[in-house]
């Protein structure tokens, strides 16, 4: 089935390469999830809602704090977290694709991007005040995911938080359920805000690790 894939996608590049650019976010975010499906887990990048709800209250706090990114992919929510980025803040993005690394480092050389997996984050970063990810957890082994639960609690500052997001269709899958349940034992605070106008509808998912004085907006 996915060798039928790679061969339409192929003929259709062809034929199409002056109406759709190769070079463009969507595309070679088409390609990725073709060759790693299960490490890409979307076949389009984030919609500019769902970059809005992932960005909001990000630099919230003073300036000289340090974000890091899972999984930025071709830098839909990069863009925006860029955009706001205060003066004297650092920003890492951590991805395990290659193709995805060169292209970041090209669109944004004023952020660090490592070759890596968010599984072994405390030994790529010696701490963050926010981490925000875009991994397919539903896509990959529950393992992976608690070992980046229990990873991710251990770099973030004391008032720090961990913001994700899970398309709804697999929200209230077994799986996640557990993921949810695991960050629960680990998190004392959780939001959860939803995103239905996004392909497919999604729900964000802020983990703090102390409970916040006020909610923090947009």
């Amino acid at each position: 089935m996915r060798s039928r894939i790679l061969r339409y996608y192929n003929d259709f590049a062809g034929r199409y390469q002056k109406v759709l650019p190769h070079k463009t976010d969507s595309w070679q975010f088409l390609q990725q999830f073709l060759s790693s499906p299960m490490q890409t887990g979307s076949i389009a990048p984030s919609s500019g809602l769902l970059a809005k709800a992932m960005s909001a209250g990000l630099w919230h706090y003073e300036t000289g704090r340090h974000l890091v990114e899972y999984g930025p992919g071709t830098g839909a929510l990069t863009k925006r977290i860029v955009h706001g980025m205060p003066s004297h803040s650092t920003y890492t993005a951590i991805e395990i694709n290659p193709g995805f690394v060169e292209s970041m480092g090209r669109k944004y050389p004023q952020i660090d991007t490592i070759l890596g997996s968010a599984e072994n984050v405390k030994a790529l970063v010696p701490q963050a005040d926010v981490v925000i990810s875009g991994l397919p957890f539903f896509n990959l082994p529950s393992s992976f995911g608690h070992k980046v639960l229990e990873e991710t609690h251990g770099v973030l500052a004391h008032d720090g938080f961990f913001r994700t997001f899970m398309y709804l269709p697999t929200y209230s899958s077994r799986k996640m359920r557990l993921w949810r349940a695991y960050a629960q034992e680990l998190f004392p605070h959780i939001e959860t805000t939803l995103v239905p106008v996004n392909f497919p509808p999604a729900v964000v998912v802020t983990l703090y690790k102390s409970k916040p004085v006020a909610k923090i907006e947009a």
